[in-house]
């Protein structure tokens, strides 16, 4: 199934949705600065692989908290 991602405190996972064509970032818990910028890093690899037009679904209805700034 491609590139598979899982964040290194679990709090989140990237994967393809449709091969090549639509990935999901599903993100749960509390977020972390770091795991903000991982996510973002894995979204341009994802983008960066895909065939064009890559469409990115974000689910973030388990997040408990995001950094302030």
């Amino acid at each position: 199934m491609g590139l598979r991602v899982l964040g290194l405190s679990m709090g989140y996972t990237v994967f393809w949705h449709v091969e090549r064509r639509v990935f999901v970032v599903k993100a749960w818990s509390d977020i972390q600065l770091d795991e903000l910028i991982e996510i973002s890093d894995r979204a341009t690899e994802f983008v960066q692989s895909g065939a064009a037009p890559v469409h990115w679904i974000a689910d973030a209805r388990e997040i408990k908290s995001i950094p302030k700034s």
